[in-house]
């Protein structure tokens, strides 16, 4: 009697356990995770004015076609230059801004799944169902992975 009873335990547990990594994975693929529409409006407005800058940049460098002899002095091209080394500045700036804003966002997402995973468990802690050892292997070996490819998937540019 008492092995049946031990077995239907270990049973239960095993659900429960299965049942909280299902509910994280679930959490991991809802829109909201996959589309990551704040990600998404930064990396959009980041292109926009990537292009905005390059078609500035490429307009720029064609006009150098035009300091031509008996049109150019000294003062023409070190203004154009200056012209030339500002858009250059603007565009490392911009996309260092961005790349910031990524950044951030990508790590509050993050810290967010974080405190999802680590509620679920303390569910299963709570419950009795893990020990809190049991549930931090649960977190690093199958979680936190998760949480890894979803920074590949999205942070990484």
């Amino acid at each position: 009697m008492r092995g049946k009873w031990e077995e239907r335990l270990a049973t239960w547990r095993d659900l429960h356990i299965t049942n909280t990594r299902d509910k994280f994975v679930a959490f991991m693929e809802t829109p909201a995770m996959t589309e990551c529409p704040d990600i998404q409006d930064i990396v959009q407005r980041m292109e926009k004015e990537k292009v905005c800058l390059t078609e500035r940049s490429e307009a720029k460098m064609k006009t150098v076609l035009k300091l031509q002899p008996p049109n150019i002095n000294t003062q023409k091209v070190l203004t154009w230059y200056e012209d030339v080394c500002q858009l250059g500045l603007k565009i490392e700036n911009t996309h260092r801004q961005y790349m910031t804003q990524l950044e951030s966002k990508g790590n509050w997402i993050v810290a967010d799944c974080i405190g999802v995973a680590d509620e679920m468990l303390a569910t299963l802690q709570t419950e009795g169902v893990s020990s809190a050892e049991e549930v931090a292997t649960l977190k690093e070996s199958e979680l936190l992975p998760l949480i890894e490819q979803w920074k590949e998937n999205h942070l990484a540019t």
